[in-house]
């Protein structure tokens, strides 16, 4: 059993669901968890796991996670569950994101994706084989040129849509009413097909690969720099339902820690090796941070 500490870097700003959503729901999950065999506290000193739970908005090198108290004074008991698109892995933790080239098992592993915005027409609904096509995808074709590729092909048996000019405005900036036809055509969409194309976006992963699970299409991963994740991926009550989140992450934090080689300094050292190898996105990353809280985060 673990004692478990939920933060975010940005605790102390008003809230906002974009930016506290992760630890939000994390909490829910882990009030609702039907294992029981881990429990959340308020005291550090007290928790064998201290999760940061971020959506993107700590840096691309968790620079604003790295300057909170909790992880100056416990290093060791810290870990990063981050949704973020583009995010280097110099801490130890869960990213929905994560790439091949960046899989350590001492150090990282492939999480999901939490939003509070759930498209809610996103449904278990059996394959009636009555399905208009063989395979949906419904996407922007901003966010990577393999999307531009496959909203190009031309075939009946597919049902494409590009969104590029609906996408952002329905998922950050409209109200429940506008947003509510878009997500049904969505989730329609996906259910008058066979199979779910999930092609990558900014990000190596794809939410729809578990929007796909949830509903009980067969999903077809496009995206040749994702790093899978454990599990089984046709489970998605078993790994990734409000019921599982909370045990199933701080279960990969754990299996993270038994696996590491070595502690301490040299490891968090070692850790921080992507900073120099990125100068240019390091110092991106300190401008947005920069303009958004006005403060330098290192």
């Amino acid at each position: 059993m673990a004692n478990v500490v939920i933060v975010s870097s940005s605790d102390s700003v008003e809230f906002n669901p974009w930016i506290h959503g992760t630890t939000l729901l994390l909490r829910h999950s882990a009030d609702i968890d039907v294992f029981g065999e881990h429990k959340l506290v308020e005291d550090p000193k007290q928790a064998d796991i201290i999760l940061f739970g971020e959506m993107g908005e700590c840096g691309f090198f968790a620079e604003r996670v790295r300057a909170h108290p909790f992880y100056r004074r416990f290093p060791e008991k810290c870990f990063l569950f981050d949704s973020g698109d583009t995010v280097f892995p110099v801490m130890p933790g869960i990213y929905a994101s994560l790439t091949q080239s960046r899989y350590r098992r001492h150090h990282t592993r492939t999480g999901f994706y939490l939003y509070v915005i759930e498209n809610p027409f996103i449904r278990a609904q059996p394959i009636t084989g009555r399905e208009e096509y063989l395979a949906t995808f419904m996407g922007s074709s901003l966010t990577h040129p393999l999307r531009q590729q496959i909203l190009s092909s031309r075939c009946d048996k597919l049902f494409l849509k590009d969104t590029r000019n609906q996408s952002y405005k329905m998922h950050y900036e409209a109200g429940p009413q506008d947003r509510a036809p878009f997500y049904l055509e969505y989730a329609d969409a996906m259910a008058n097909a066979r199979f779910s194309l999930c092609p990558r976006g900014i990000g190596a992963g794809s939410i729809r690969l578990f929007e796909s699970m949830k509903m009980g299409r067969a999903c077809v991963i496009i995206s040749d720099a994702w790093q899978p994740n454990d599990g089984a991926r046709s489970e998605w009550e078993k790994w990734f339902s409000e019921k599982v989140r909370f045990h199933r992450v701080v279960e990969l934090c754990l299996d993270i820690r038994a696996a590491r080689t070595f502690s301490g300094t040299a490891r968090r050292f070692f850790d921080m090796r992507h900073i120099p190898l990125h100068p240019r996105l390091y110092l991106r990353s300190k401008k947005i941070l920069y303009r958004n809280h006005k403060r330098l985060y290192w």
